[in-house]
């Protein structure tokens, strides 16, 4: 067996990302690996690891080690639910690059972008500089769901709401495909009001639900190089202000939180295999049937 001599210090760095992998690192894999410049194909890589520890995730560990880091742009990074994922992929080893119209915290490059205006996209994706992208998550979009009653909603205001979300994740989308890698991935975040409303949430529901079309649209354009989901999320709250009966309606127990959506975008940004999906975070609620007595 021929180790790479770079190989044992990379599982070191790596070695926060599974507990114990460093430690038999050089016994995991059974072929000789070559060291490259960019992320190896599944030939470079062997077929199985045959150490009793080792994994799929083993395999993709070295795949994504730091010499080839992949990259992210997250949009509405400054968020709950966007700064979240901004952490997770981070934490994960993502570079990552939050755009949005007001700095956010954390880890990620913070860059200035109004999704819903063509020129500013355009230059935001110059002022991050990047010329390879693996991952966009469209999450930017006005949070507020009741717009009032529709015969009272403005044109201004539908249109306000709709870009934020829909238009928003086209412009995008739009200028990220040509930087997204072989095997790269876009997430939209839409949400379970694509599916169910309450009242006053047209131009909500219809943004939603959009988002949702989007993405199979994408999935089947841009396949097979190129995966895109959504995600529709329920209640995500950052855990403040809550009562027992709010946790208590949820079939697991408990509102969701910023956390729940990040670990679905990771889910996603590695399921090679998923593509076109909504994948529904919501704690069970869509599937709860709720009946006055």
């Amino acid at each position: 067996m021929t180790v790479p001599e770079t190989f044992p210090n990379e599982c070191s760095r790596l070695a926060t990302w599974r507990s114990g992998y460093a430690a038999d690192c050089k016994s995991v894999y059974t072929g000789s690996i070559p060291v490259v410049a960019s992320t190896p194909s599944a030939a470079d890589l062997p077929d199985r690891p045959r150490h009793p520890a080792a994994s799929a995730l083993d395999i993709r560990i070295w795949r994504d080690r730091p010499d080839s880091m992949k990259r992210a742009i997250v949009t509405g990074g400054a968020g709950l639910i966007g700064s979240g994922i901004c952490e997770a992929l981070a934490g994960a080893g993502w570079d990552v690059a939050a755009f949005d119209l007001r700095p956010g915290d954390g880890p990620a490059r913070q860059v200035h972008c109004d999704v819903t205006d063509e020129a500013s996209v355009a230059q935001a994706f110059s002022t991050l500089g990047w010329d390879n992208l693996d991952l966009l998550v469209n999450n930017a979009g006005i949070a507020g769901a009741d717009s009032g009653p529709i015969e009272a909603l403005s044109l201004a205001q539908w249109r306000r709401v709709t870009d934020s979300h829909l238009t928003g994740a086209f412009l995008m989308t739009r200028a990220a495909v040509p930087l997204l890698r072989d095997g790269g991935s876009i997430v939209n975040m839409a949400s379970t009001r694509a599916f169910m409303s309450e009242p006053d949430t047209e131009a909500y529901a219809a943004a939603k639900g959009g988002l949702v079309a989007l993405t199979h649209a994408l999935a089947i354009s841009l396949g097979p190089r190129l995966r895109a989901n959504a995600i529709a999320p329920g209640w995500i709250a950052s855990g403040e202000g809550l009562s027992a009966a709010d946790h208590a309606q949820h079939p697991v127990g408990r509102v969701g939180g910023a956390g729940d959506i990040a670990d679905a975008v990771l889910y996603l940004a590695a399921a090679g295999f998923v593509t076109g999906q909504v994948l529904t975070v919501d704690g069970g609620m869509t599937r709860k049937m709720i009946y006055q007595d």
